[in-house]
C-alpha cells in the first residue's frame, strides 16, 4: 500500500497527508484510522517538510527529487492558502501585494496578533516560512528592507518602481483618511496614527495602516466613572481588485479583535481601489466597512491617486510631463499634507530628468551601493 502513496505523490506532487488519506479511503476502501497509518509509515523515499504544521496535524509530504521544483513550491503555497492557516494568510498578504512587501508593514498585512496567548506572532511566522524556504528578507532600493517571495530572487528591483509608487500613492491616501475622520469628529483631533510614524499603530494586540480612539456616544463605555473610547482600525491596499485573499486576513483581524475583552468598540474600514464582488460581500457579511477613495473622497480625489501611480511608474524611467504634476497638485493638493509631500517626491523624479537629458540616458534611481560593511543610497544615478 505504501506504493499507492508513492504513485499518487508522483501523480499529484507534493500533497498533503490529508489529502493522500483521503485517496486510499476513497480508491482503495480503507478506513480512515487505517489511511492515516499508512501515510505515517511511508517509507524514506517520502520526507516531510519541517519547521510548518498544517491543521489537524496534517503534514506536506513530497518524494525527495521533487524538492525545489516549481511544483513543489505551487503545492505548498496551495496548501497552505487552501488550509487557511496563519502561515497562508501571510502568503495570501504578500501575493496581493505584488510579492514584495516592506517588513515594517508586514505586522499589519499579515493577519496575526502582535503578541498573543495561543496566536504565532508575525515574527515567527515569517521565521518559520523563512526556514521553508518560502520567504526571505532583502535590501531593495528605493524601498529598504522588505519580505519577498525566495523564488523572486533576481526580480526585486523589476518590481521595486511599482511597489514604491504604491507605498506613495498610499501614503497621500492615509493623509487623506486621517484629515477627513479628524473633520468629521469621528476620532479624536491629535491621536491619529498612521504606518508612516515611528511606531505602527495598535489597537488590541493587532498592528493596522491607521488607528485612532474615538469618543462617539455609541463607541464609548464608563466604567467606574472613567469614559473608555472606541477606535478606528483602518487598512488600505491600492492597485489591483482586491479579492477574497487579500481582504481575508484583515478579516482575520477583525474577529478576533472583536474577541479581546479589553478593548472598546471599533469601527473597522478596509480602503482599496476596488473588490471582487465575492471579497466585498464577505466584508460586507462581517460588518467591515469595504470604501473605496472614490465613496470617501469623490471621483476627482480617487482619480487623482490612480493618475499619481501611473505619473511615479512613468517618471522612472521616462521623462516627466510637468502638466501632468501640475494636474495631480490641483486634485491632490486639498489634502492636508499631501502637497508637501508630493513636491518632496517630484523634486528627485525632477533631479532624474535633469541627469537623463543632460548626462545619460540611461539612469538608475534609488540604488543601494554597498563598500564592505558600508553602503550607502544613492536617489539617481547616471551610466555613462
Amino acid at each position: 500500500m505504501s506504493d499507492a502513496v508513492l504513485d499518487y505523490l508522483s501523480a499529484h506532487g507534493p500533497s498533503l497527508t490529508s489529502d493522500v488519506a483521503q485517496f486510499l479511503i476513497d480508491n482503495h476502501g480503507l478506513k480512515p484510522d487505517a489511511a492515516r497509518q499508512r501515510v505515517s509509515r511511508t517509507r524514506t523515499a517520502v520526507k516531510r517538510l519541517a519547521y510548518i504544521t498544517f491543521p489537524r496535524k496534517a503534514r506536506f509530504i513530497y518524494l525527495q527529487q521533487q524538492y525545489g521544483s516549481p511544483q513543489y513550491w505551487e503545492n505548498l503555497v496551495e496548501a497552505l492558502i487552501r488550509t487557511r492557516s496563519a502561515y497562508g494568510l501571510a502568503l495570501e498578504a504578500i501575493l496581493q501585494r505584488g510579492g514584495l512587501l516592506p517588513t515594517k508593514h508586514f505586522a499589519i498585512a499579515c493577519g496575526a496578533p502582535m503578541m498573543q496567548a495561543r496566536h504565532l506572532s508575525p515574527d515567527t511566522i515569517f521565521n518559520r516560512l523563512k526556514q521553508a524556504q518560502l520567504l526571505d528578507k532583502v535590501l531593495v532600493s528605493g524601498i529598504g528592507e522588505c519580505i519577498v517571495f525566495s523564488q523572486y530572487d533576481g526580480r526585486y528591483e523589476s518590481l521595486a518602481q511599482d511597489v514604491r509608487a504604491r507605498l506613495i500613492t498610499e501614503s497621500v491616501l492615509l493623509k487623506a483618511i486621517s484629515d477627513w475622520s479628524r473633520k468629521l469628529g469621528l476620532v479624536s483631533y491629535e491621536k491619529v496614527s498612521t504606518r508612516d510614524g515611528e511606531t505602527l499603530p495598535r489597537v488590541g494586540t493587532f498592528a493596522w495602516d491607521l488607528t485612532a480612539p474615538s469618543y462617539l456616544s455609541f463607541l464609548t463605555k464608563g466604567d467606574d466613572g472613567k469614559q473608555k473610547p472606541g477606535f478606528l482600525a483602518c487598512d488600505i491596499l491600492l492597485g489591483e481588485e482586491v479579492g477574497v485573499g487579500g481582504i481575508r486576513p484583515f478579516l482575520q483581524k477583525c474577529h478576533s479583535l472583536r474577541a479581546l475583552r479589553n478593548v472598546g468598540a471599533t469601527i473597522q474600514m478596509f480602503v482599496a481601489d476596488s473588490y471582487s464582488h465575492d471579497a466585498f460581500m464577505l466584508a460586507k457579511q462581517n460588518g467591515i466597512i469595504a470604501a473605496t477613495p472614490g465613496n470617501l473622497f469623490g471621483d476627482e480625489i480617487a482619480a487623482g491617486l490612480k493618475e499619481l501611480t501611473s505619473v511615479l511608474r512613468q517618471a522612472a524611467t521616462s521623462a516627466i510631463d510637468p502638466a501632468r504634476f501640475d494636474e495631480l497638485f490641483s486634485k491632490l493638493g486639498k489634502i492636508e499634507g499631501a502637497s508637501t509631500q508630493l513636491r518632496g517626491t517630484l523634486f528627485e523624479y525632477l533631479a532624474a530628468d535633469i541627469v537623463r537629458k543632460t548626462i545619460s540616458w540611461d539612469i538608475k534611481m534609488n540604488r543601494i551601493f554597498k563598500n564592505d560593511a558600508k553602503q550607502a543610497e544613492v536617489d539617481v544615478v547616471a551610466i555613462n
